[in-house]
């Protein structure tokens, strides 16, 4: 019984992938309109027309008949030119070719070419129309027949968006792909052998004795986070515990033969000795000693459970239509192993890039970039963006992005430059913000002055988010997050432009500059560059369709409903899930729903089902329960075609023995009449926890306490209403320095650069102070420095300790909370230094001990310092009293009296 759904995302949450699907049965419609079924090992979706097809490396001039038709027409841009080359299909596929009797790339007439393509090669059609993955085409260059790269299934995922495309162009109606809902192999929860919780469990015959020497002894020169040329994933690490984690996805407990420790020995894949079967062997032996002793985890049978799923039989379901109509690049990331990320987007040259320093995998895929980690193309296949994009004058770069923190400054995620100082575009993180620089005529060689997502809205998130980077020559650039423009707009005096400047030397780089100076550490999911900007409804259909490779499982519950008593429905009925690879940690259970293959079934009768968890290898897990309170009735009024919703909620499942051996199943405390009534153990009793790190009772204040304290100290307002943003000069140094400012209260993560905005920010608030207080009287009570003669020359103003303590006590009273209204006036903390040793510190030369004497320098020297002329002279006058007084009140309102908190 076959049940066919139409999934298009309707909706999709900032950050945790939850995905509101439209299930709409195709009965008798299915022969009139086309629509592509869901097939078994891939994961490209439809796609719309690709104009941006490029030529290989050996172009051949087609000089036969004319394409006959529009669809020939279609047929040969998006399929025959690409495939055509000596390197591809067209050395053998085609007149006096060697395999001319499939001759769907002849070179002679590409109406010959059409036919063939279409035609049946005995074991499947070349070309299908219909499941482009299902292509002769796609699954034999799959196998690894005759790929031009080093992954077979890089050029079977091309291949595959080549006919997508054609199919397009050639009139398709599709507007998603529709998945084929079929009944899965129904097989029993099985007994398990799970990995034990460490490395050390089970001696003699634990990891660490068995499996671990052979590989620090033969995996270290590459699987190793210390080896000279480090290549994910990290088994062969020093450090046996973070060895054995990454370890656990290549073993196979129940089946060691399988495991892929094994396999790729067997493949040949660096064997230490010159047998690679008996090298094979070894490790196999290996694992079966550390699996033997893991005894299996057996099924409870007081459980009530479903049948049992993996992600090798659920139902691929990611679907819909990207729109990559102006695509030149894509990384999807999909390969999984190995040190290059491949981009498939079929135009021509293929800008692969190639790791380097902290950068891994993520399952599902992505890319994990740390520690300084890069991906980077060549300077010749990034030429590329050069040539096409320079072509139409504008462009879009698109990612999936999950930054590893909003702490991160001047952070570049995807760049196309030769250094920081010499760029073409590039996608940064300053904290909470999007950053886009391009060059073109308005602008510098760098790119600046940048577009930057504004402060207050914190766009960027450590989460999953999808961004868009638009630019274009009138309008300049925009961003978007998760489908919403951010109304960020460009600086009219760098808007727009002509990228005529753009250098064609560059390299493209994700996670860092060239130069390795601007390293960003998060995820990316995907990144496609296209040559013209993406329109509001084409970021949303891109956005809407979501990232990563997504499941349906479906679990079968027919046989424990019919069981019971009172209770009967169809055997092909099923609790079914949306399922996807969240991380290399875990899987996102999303959305289960109750639902039958059978067209007739109606739920006449109502079915209870109560208590839902989620089991994996053998046993429910500990953590991720989200189903545990369910409570619902399936019923005729909730039962539709497309089934029943249980819930809408979401959870993270952890990996145990990874994507390809975990087995999962479901339990219930109630479902139809079957009931395993749970007693939940009393909680236990709570220890006293361990003494938390001795955390510095010192701390630093942030932007905003900052800046408050230097507005209330001088009396100078931090915003001026009245005024806008760009004449107020202390709110525009604000801004200007906000984000370079300490943004948490830890004084470990002060920086330089901090204090640097510190001293801008004080320099900002004392030159207002100082030229308030000129246009004043010196008595005038509105006054900071009362009293204090800014008219007089420098050597006059400051030749007492009366006129000296005029310009920095007012300070030291506001910044020491000195209480006034005592005589004399007191400090209100007794363990703080008192005044006049705060005073000579400002005036120290060398570091000082706030506890010993102060001699030598001290707040006298250093205004005698001040007002002395350097050589060469100065004029003694009162521009330069106001220089110093300006000079004396920034040292002081910078300080750390300002700073800690």
């Amino acid at each position: 019984m076959k049940h066919e759904l139409q999934a298009t995302q309707i909706a999709q949450s900032s950050g945790d992938a939850h995905h509101l699907w439209t299930l709409t049965r195709i009965f008798a419609m299915a022969t009139l309109i086309p629509v592509l079924v869901s097939c078994g090992n891939s994961t490209e979706v439809e796609t719309t027309q690709n104009n941006n097809t490029g030529s290989g490396t050996t172009t051949k001039i087609y000089t036969g008949p004319a394409p006959l038709t529009q669809e020939v027409i279609d047929f040969k841009r998006e399929f025959w030119d690409p495939l055509s080359e000596s390197d591809r299909c067209g050395q053998c596929h085609t007149n006096g070719g060697q395999a001319a009797n499939f001759s769907f790339v002849d070179l002679d007439n590409v109406n010959t070419a059409f036919s063939e393509a279409i035609s049946n090669s005995g074991q499947g059609l070349i070309v299908d129309r219909t499941n482009p993955a299902n292509s002769r085409a796609v699954t034999r260059v799959a196998s690894g027949h005759n790929c031009w790269v080093s992954t077979p299934s890089v050029c079977a995922n091309i291949i595959e968006g080549y006919i997508s495309n054609w199919v397009n162009g050639s009139g398709s109606s599709s507007t998603g792909r529709t998945i084929q809902l079929t009944a899965p192999t129904i097989v029993d929860p099985g007994a398990s052998r799970n990995f034990p919780t460490t490395a050390q469990d089970n001696n003699p015959n634990s990891f660490e004795l068995t499996v671990y020497p052979l590989l620090t002894a033969h995996c270290s020169n590459c699987h190793s986070d210390s080896s000279a040329t480090p290549q994910s994933p990290f088994f062969a690490s020093p450090d046996v515990d973070a060895s054995y984690e990454a370890a656990k996805s290549k073993i196979d407990l129940d089946t060691p033969v399988n495991s892929r420790f094994v396999t790729r020995l067997k493949e040949l894949h660096n064997c230490w000795s010159s047998d690679c079967q008996n090298d094979a062997t070894e490790m196999q032996t290996a694992i079966e000693a550390f699996a033997g002793a893991i005894n299996l985890t057996q099924i409870d049978t007081q459980l009530v459970t479903s049948k049992a799923m993996t992600l090798s039989n659920a139902i691929l379901a990611s679907g819909g239509s990207r729109f990559e109509d102006n695509q030149i690049a894509l990384w999807e990331f999909k390969a999984g192993v190995g040190s290059t990320a491949f981009d498939t987007s079929g135009v021509e040259p293929a800008m692969d890039l190639t790791f380097s320093g902290g950068i891994s995998w993520v399952l599902g895929y992505g890319i994990d970039i740390s520690s300084g980690g890069k991906a980077q193309a060549s300077t010749t296949s990034s030429k590329k963006l050069k040539d096409l994009i320079t072509l139409t004058g504008s462009y879009s770069i698109e990612a999936w992005i999950i930054p590893g923190n909003v702490t991160q400054e001047d952070a570049r995620i995807i760049s196309y430059s030769a250094s920081d100082t010499n760029r073409n575009f590039a996608m940064s993180q300053s904290l909470y913000n999007y950053e886009f620089l391009n060059r073109s005529s308005q602008t510098d060689a760098e790119g600046r002055t940048s577009l930057i997502t504004d402060d207050a809205d914190e766009d960027l998130q450590a989460t999953l988010q999808h961004v868009v980077m638009n630019f274009d020559p009138v309008n300049g650039r925009s961003i978007y997050v998760n489908g919403v423009f951010t109304d960020d707009v460009d600086d009219p005096a760098n808007q727009g432009g002509s990228l005529i400047d753009w250098n064609d030397t560059y390299a493209f780089v994700l996670g860092n500059e060239v130069d390795s100076n601007s390293p960003w550490s998060g995820k990316l999911r995907m990144v496609a560059i296209h040559n013209n900007p993406l329109t509001q409804a084409q970021i949303n259909q891109n956005y809407a369709l979501g990232v990563g490779q997504k499941y349906l499982m479906l679990f079968s519950v027919a046989d424990a409903i019919n069981a019971g008593t009172g209770f009967a429905v169809p055997q092909d009925t099923f609790i079914m899930f949306e399922v996807e690879q969240f991380d290399n940690t875990a899987y996102l259970f999303n959305q289960p729903r109750f639902i039958s293959l059978d067209g007739t079934y109606t739920a006449a009768t109502s079915i209870p089902i109560q208590g839902m968890r989620i089991g994996v290898n053998g046993r429910e897990t500990v953590s991720g329960q989200s189903y545990g309170n369910i409570d619902v009735q399936v019923n005729s009024n909730d039962y539709t075609a497309d089934g029943q919703i249980l819930s809408t909620l979401g959870t993270v499942i952890a990996v145990e023995k990874g994507p390809d051996s975990d087995e999962f199943f479901l339990t219930f405390e109630l479902l139809g009449s079957e009931t395993n009534v749970r007693v939940e153990a009393d909680p236990v009793a709570p220890t006293y926890a361990a003494d938390p790190e001795l955390a510095s009772a010192i701390g630093v204040k942030t932007f905003d306490e900052i800046n408050a304290t230097m507005s209330a100290v001088t009396g100078i307002p931090s915003r001026t209403p009245s005024l806008p943003l760009d004449q107020d000069p202390v709110a525009k140094t604000f801004d200007t320095y906000r984000q370079q400012l300490p943004a948490i209260e830890n004084v470990s993560a002060f920086l330089a650069s901090h204090q640097m905005a510190v001293a801008q920010l004080a320099m900002s608030y004392c030159n207002e102070a100082v030229n308030t207080d000129v246009a004043l009287t010196p008595a005038d009570p509105d006054r900071l420095f009362k009293g204090f003669d800014f008219n007089s020359v420098a050597s006059v103003a400051f030749n007492s300790d009366t006129k000296k303590n005029q310009i920095v006590e007012p300070l030291l009273t506001g910044l020491m909370n000195i209480d006034t209204t005592t005589a004399p006036a007191t400090q209100k903390l007794s363990t703080q230094p008192g005044i006049d040793e705060v005073k000579n510190m400002l005036g120290a030369s060398t570091a000082q001990d706030l506890d010993a004497a102060l001699t030598g320098d001290s707040y006298d020297s250093l205004i005698t310092t001040m007002i002395s002329c350097p050589a060469g002279g100065c004029s003694d006058d009162a521009a330069r009293t106001r220089e110093i007084a300006k000079a004396l009140c920034a040292a002081t309102l910078g300080s750390a009296l300002t700073l800690i908190q």
